[in-house]
C-alpha cells in the first residue's frame, strides 16, 4: 500500500469519526466549543419501556378490580311474606353454581325455606341453556324470586312460581303448588362432600362430630360406593353437615364475585 493511499484512508476515517460525534455550542459562548456526548435514545424508541407503558392503566378507577358481593343481611322487601335476597345478588348467586356458597346462604340467613312436595324434574328459567334437575321429596330450599299467578298482582292461593336455591349451588323454578313453606321432620338436603373445597371440607373437619361421620362415610364407601352401609353413611354425614350449618357453624369467609 502506497504512502499517499494510506494518508487519504486515514483521513477519511478521521473525517468519518468527526462526523458521528456532533459538535454543539452555545451562540452566546465564545469559548472553545465542547464535545456533548451522543443523545441519549428517546423514551419512546425503547421496547421495554413502552411494553411496561403500555400495561400502566390510564385510569386508577379502571385498574381496580370489582368488589365482590357480600351475602346480603335483609331481604329485598321489608316485611314481605316470603324473605327473598336482593334480585341483583340472586342473579349473580344463580350464575356462580357454587356449593361452597351454597353452605353460607343456608347458615343463619333470613330468606324463606320452602320443602319439595314430591320428586320431580324441573329447570332454571332464568337461564338461556338450562339442563333438567332431579328435585326429591323433602328437599329444602331457598326462595330467591317469588311470582305472584293472581290478576293485578293479588297473591292466589297455590298459583304463582318461585325461584328456588338448593344445597348444591344451584337455582331451579318451581311452581308455588310443587313446594311447601312448612318444614318435614327430616328435610332433604343434597350436600355432595367431593364437590365442596379443600378449604371448606377442612373446615367442616374441625368439628368432631363431622370429622367422625366423614371418618366412617370413608371406610364403609372404600370398596363399593353402592353398597347399602355406604348410602347410610353417607346420608348420616349430610345430615350432620346441614345441621352443622343451620346452626352457623364455622366457614371460611365466601364471596360473590361482583362479575
Amino acid at each position: 500500500m502506497s504512502k499517499n493511499l494510506a494518508f487519504v484512508l486515514a483521513l477519511s476515517g478521521l473525517v468519518g469519526c468527526g462526523a458521528s460525534a456532533p459538535i454543539a455550542s452555545s451562540p452566546n459562548h465564545s469559548g472553545p466549543a465542547v464535545e456533548e456526548p451522543p443523545a441519549a435514545v428517546p423514551l419512546a424508541h425503547s421496547p421495554e419501556i413502552v411494553a411496561v407503558e403500555e400495561t400502566v392503566p390510564h385510569n386508577d378507577a379502571q385498574a381496580e378490580e370489582p368488589t365482590a358481593l357480600e351475602i346480603p343481611t335483609e331481604c329485598a322487601t321489608s316485611g314481605a311474606k316470603v324473605c327473598t335476597p336482593p334480585t341483583l345478588f340472586v342473579a349473580k348467586l344463580c350464575q356462580s353454581k357454587s356449593a361452597d356458597l351454597a353452605l353460607s346462604m343456608f347458615r343463619k340467613t333470613p330468606w324463606t325455606r320452602a320443602y319439595l312436595r314430591r320428586d320431580m324434574e324441573a329447570w332454571y328459567t332464568g337461564a338461556r341453556h338450562s339442563s333438567p334437575m332431579h328435585l326429591v321429596l323433602d328437599e329444602e330450599v331457598i326462595v330467591v324470586a317469588s311470582r305472584s299467578g293472581g290478576s293485578n298482582g293479588v297473591q292466589v292461593s297455590g298459583s304463582g312460581s318461585y325461584d328456588v336455591y338448593r344445597w348444591d349451588g344451584r337455582c331451579v323454578s318451581v311452581m308455588a303448588d310443587e313446594v311447601s313453606l312448612r318444614r318435614p321432620p327430616v328435610p332433604s338436603t343434597p350436600i355432595v362432600w367431593q364437590s365442596l373445597t379443600e378449604a371448606t371440607r377442612e373446615a367442616l373437619l374441625d368439628d368432631h362430630g363431622i370429622k367422625v361421620r366423614r371418618n366412617q362415610q370413608h371406610d364403609r364407601c372404600l370398596k363399593n360406593s353402592s353398597a347399602p352401609r355406604c348410602t347410610e353413611a353417607t346420608a348420616a354425614l349430610v345430615r350432620v353437615i346441614a345441621e352443622y350449618v343451620r346452626k352457623g357453624g364455622k366457614l371460611p369467609d365466601t364471596r360473590l364475585a361482583a362479575r
